[in-house]
């Protein structure tokens, strides 16, 4: 430690018996039977207790040193205490932990850190705190960022801990957490909030951020909550491109005793589920703005949502193991205004809670902003085009409940095919558009259309992988499209489906609605021509409404 360090250290802990320091305090617990006290009583650290097996490994106060006055930095050692809480009164200036290169905090079991926690005995201005575990440190301990107050965790280290993690606990609190190329060891049994009471951010800016849903046969032992609490907390975990978030069981926007607004943003990142109930469980679940109440209605409060683009996935490489529920909630590409894809395909099926299409309600998929969303795959059988994995076989519901004959999801769609009897066993895909994409060739619609939806779709040679060499005919197909009704501009005005035809460049009405139906499910009808897209065998469609024309009188 430099000679200003040296001397800041010896002036704050002159004063650190009279006076609180003039910003910012950290204050530390040796153990559960010890008094707490500040960071330069050496009595509260638990590697200078008196007992022999608390050994000493912090040699000298310079191995905690404080070098600029309200930050408290962990130097290469181990450093141990039970129990730990940063508070500044200046949001600028918070109260600071920082571990450095060769250094260890180590918060025992049993004990928590928090950053961010008002200290009311000294007015709840103080309520501002930091943790930065720089490369090559460790962290280890429960964590609250953002306890009743206002917190801020950075990890480009190790964090590894043994009790729950909380990002945003209470009412009023805030809390972020930067997972910045660091790494995260959990040892169960714990639990991972963000957005609790208050609101919370975990930020996968790059690395694998770890967390793993643990199991012993069926005893559930950790959750992964997100905008879950007494209904007035938001949460968001964002993943940045070529980032990972590994979650356990997640629920976005409540459980089953809570409530919130949940919602995971991927911006090129991956968001992988794992649920793992054991060997016989296939599915790896979550729950997106499903927290219903005793009579099955989803309880007021309750949001969920996950947007952008990048991947979605379950287990491994286990294609079609990621069964979603979805309440008062959506799944939405945002490609951010470039023409990017959201890819659900590994998906199983996301099903409906409610199991109803009501005039008010807009849970299901969108696109927007350039975006594009690959739906869940289903697979087609020879007999029938039907979904032998499906409910009820003959089915192929694909956005939705794969069992149900009419898709009950916004622009979620039911497509019944014939393909030739190599195909058996094969995919099908959809895609659905934003209307500003170059390949969704809005602007070659007559201007009488008022577009609802654009949707490719094809059979393919895989289950994730639509491409023109996975590409398969088709004898015949027919689709139905349950559009989003809150984009019809006058319900009085026909509808129409429409197919785009890349030889002639220009779309091709195939079916017309004379009056809009009340379950906003419209159909193409049969057809046996095929697609001239050289990667969607099945085609690319529109619903749209036909706008009246004014009706001008002129009299000479």
């Amino acid at each position: 430690m430099n000679a200003r360090n040296s001397t800041t250290a010896i002036v704050v802990a002159a004063l650190a018996a009279f006076a609180i320091p003039a910003h910012a305090g950290i204050w530390f617990k040796g153990d559960a039977t010890m008094r707490q006290g500040y960071w330069d009583d050496l009595n509260c650290w638990w590697t200078w207790y008196t007992y022999a097996n608390h050994a000493t490994s912090l040699s000298s106060i310079t191995d905690v040193n404080i070098p600029y006055g309200h930050t408290v930095v962990v130097t290469g050692t181990t450093a141990k205490c039970y129990s730990l809480k940063a508070f500044s009164n200046e949001a600028d200036h918070p109260a600071t932990v920082r571990i450095v290169a060769g250094g260890t905090l180590n918060v025992t079991s049993g004990g928590a850190e928090e950053f961010g926690t008002r200290h009311s005995a000294y007015g709840d201005a103080y309520k501002y705190g930091c943790l930065d575990i720089q490369v090559g440190a460790t962290n280890a301990g429960a964590l609250v960022v953002g306890g009743t107050g206002f917190g801020t965790v950075t990890n480009a280290g190790c964090h590894s801990w043994g009790g729950d993690m909380k990002i945003g606990r209470d009412a009023g609190s805030g809390g972020v957490y930067v997972h910045d190329g660091g790494i995260n060891t959990f040892n169960y049994p714990q639990n991972l909030d963000v957005g609790m009471d208050g609101t919370g951010e975990l930020l996968v800016k790059s690395g694998t951020f770890a967390f793993r849903w643990f199991a012993n046969g069926d005893n559930v032992i950790g959750y992964t909550r997100i905008g879950c609490g007494a209904g007035g907390g938001s949460g968001l975990v964002q993943i940045e491109d070529g980032a990972l978030f590994q979650a356990g069981l997640p629920y976005l926007g409540g459980d089953a005793t809570t409530v919130g607004d949940g919602r995971i943003r991927l911006r090129g990142g991956t968001f992988r589920v794992i649920s793992d109930f054991g060997e016989s469980r296939l599915q790896d679940s979550m729950w997106i703005g499903a927290a219903t109440d005793g009579s099955g209605a989803v309880r007021d409060g309750a949001y969920g949502q996950v947007s952008g683009w990048g991947t979605v996935l379950g287990r491994g490489d286990n294609a079609g193991s990621v069964y979603a529920r979805l309440g008062n909630g959506r799944i939405v590409a945002d490609g951010e205004g470039v023409e990017r894809t959201l890819d659900c395909s590994a998906m199983w099926q996301v099903t409906n809670v409610l199991f109803g299409a009501e005039s008010t309600r807009s849970n299901g998929w969108f696109a927007v902003n350039k975006g594009a969303v690959i739906m869940p795959g289903v697979n087609v059988v020879l007999d029938n085009g039907g979904d032998a994995w499906g409910f009820r076989e003959g089915t192929n519901a694909v956005g939705c409940c794969r069992g149900l004959a009419r898709p009950d999801l916004v622009n979620a769609v039911f497509v019944n095919v014939r393909v030739p009897w190599k195909a058996a066993g094969k995919n099908l895909g959809v895609m659905l558009l934003a209307g500003d994409r170059s390949d969704a060739h809005a602007d070659a619609l007559d201007a009488k259309y008022a577009p609802l939806g654009f949707w490719n779709a094809g059979v393919f040679d895989s289950r994730t992988s639509f491409t023109e060499s996975t590409r398969q005919d088709i004898e015949w197909a027919e689709l139905d499209f349950r559009y989003d009704q809150s984009k019809v501009k006058d319900s009085g005005n026909r509808l129409a489906v429409l197919r785009w035809s890349g030889t002639n460049g220009a779309w091709k009405r195939i079916a017309r609605y004379a009056r809009q139906p009340d379950d906003f499910i419209v159909s193409t009808g049969r057809f046996t021509e095929r697609s001239d897209d050289p990667v969607w065998g099945i085609g690319l469609f529109c619903v749209a409404e036909e706008m009246e024309s004014p009706f001008v009188m002129v009299i000479r």
